[in-house]
């Protein structure tokens, strides 16, 4: 990879060009421009425009790292150029490289390069192309501040959960940032920022999930290998209080073990939540629904805090109290011991039936609404493009009939 030149190289440079563009006719200027013009729509249609990922270096496993990777192979896989931007030269996100191979196609590239790791001295500027469109995660959209006077680049959030509202200034709106696109994982959450930010010129709507349905099968579910457990997603301060007052409060059930899930070991994950009665999924702050996919297509019921994105009805959904959702755990685990394996395995086949996810969150599925999506944007850039094509001739023509 080049290197890329200092800001002060990047406007000796760009001064250097003005000069020379100024010294040239009236004639050969307008056909500077017009060859410039035809030049970018030439890489509209190879698809050479780059659609550039900005993804945080995040050393474990991540659900935002997750989507952006999936969707960038996606997108490349659909022809268009694309780029994973990190933070910091050098960064390899091992967890995700390492169990996905696919993923090592993808171009990596950085914001920040360090001339080595004991050096101080950094640059931390980037070379965006008038082409490009840039997608970045809501919980990292402050770097929209750094590039509000780059005009021509085409900015698209994309809405993780309502972090992003909590991000902005006070006052502010996306479109004083320059973003063109926002884009939403629920639809909820999709209708909700439409009604706060009416102003918005384009939102789009990024739901489905890729499962995999080799990996995700009920038949894997051995209900006399079922144990008395409940797998929690993660363990954070809700799911602790939750956990303490169930064993406080229903002493006669301290025989349940409590497991928290780590996605970081994916085998390990995957046998504790098809070895356990219950899944419990606590998580407010990022509409990340993919574990509660996973654990509906595989018929394990779930129990999660009531949230506004998800549209099932036969998940076991109660508020943010942990006091209601330990009594919720507490019932299910008495109505669970009187089941007998005949019973679980029906009511297994039963929610895994009804969730048959394959239609709605498949790789199919995922890639035609990626395709759909991306099309827009790139579509809308060209629109972009031609109206200012038009504006150009438009001038043009008015100066020659002044003249």
């Amino acid at each position: 990879m080049k290197n890329k030149q200092s800001i002060f190289s990047q406007e000796l440079a760009r001064d250097f060009k003005n000069k020379k563009i100024n010294q040239l006719s009236d004639s050969d200027k307008k056909e500077y421009r017009m060859n410039m013009l035809e030049n970018f729509f030439m890489e509209f249609s190879n698809k050479e425009n780059r659609f550039i990922f900005f993804c945080p270096d995040i050393v474990v496993v991540n659900p935002i790292v997750e989507i952006i990777y999936k969707t960038a192979l996606t997108v490349k896989n659909l022809g268009y150029s694309v780029i994973i931007l990190h933070e910091i030269k050098g960064f390899r996100c091992k967890w995700i490289l390492e169990k996905y191979k696919e993923y090592s196609d993808l171009t990596i590239d950085y914001i920040i390069d360090k001339k080595s790791k004991k050096s101080k001295k950094e640059n931390n500027s980037y070379s965006f192309k008038p082409t490009d469109t840039l997608i970045i995660p809501d919980l990292f959209q402050d770097i929209l501040e750094n590039i509000r006077e780059v005009k021509l680049l085409q900015k698209v959030v994309l809405v993780t959960g309502n972090a992003g509202i909590g991000n902005l200034q006070p006052g502010n709106t996306y479109k004083q940032l320059g973003v063109n696109s926002l884009l939403f994982l629920e639809k909820n959450t999709k209708e909700k920022y439409e009604k706060l930010f009416p102003e918005l010129d384009n939102s789009l709507l990024m739901s489905s999930y890729s499962i995999d349905n080799e990996l995700y099968n009920s038949e894997k579910i051995i209900p006399n290998e079922i144990l008395p457990a409940i797998a929690f997603n993660k363990n954070e301060k809700l799911a602790q209080q939750v956990t303490n007052i169930f064993f406080n409060k229903y002493p006669n059930l301290r025989f349940f073990s409590i497991k928290f899930l780590d996605r970081q070991n994916y085998e390990l994950y995957l046998e504790s939540l098809t070895r356990s009665c219950l899944f419990v999924y606590l998580d407010e702050d990022i509409s990340f629904k993919k574990p509660v996919y996973e654990a509906l297509t595989l018929g394990i019921p779930t129990v999660t805090n009531t949230r506004n994105d998800f549209e099932e009805t036969d998940l076991f959904s109660f508020s943010k109290d942990p006091f209601e959702i330990a009594d919720a755990i507490a019932e299910f685990c008495i109505n669970w011991l009187e089941c007998s394996n005949n019973t679980m395995k029906q009511s297994v086949l039963s929610l895994a039936n009804s969730y048959d996810l394959t239609g709605k969150h498949s790789d199919v599925k995922f890639r035609n609404e990626v395709l759909q999506i991306f099309e827009t944007l790139h579509q809308e850039k060209i629109k972009y493009f031609t109206s200012l094509k038009q504006s150009v001739e438009k001038i043009e023509t008015t100066i020659n009939e002044q003249k």
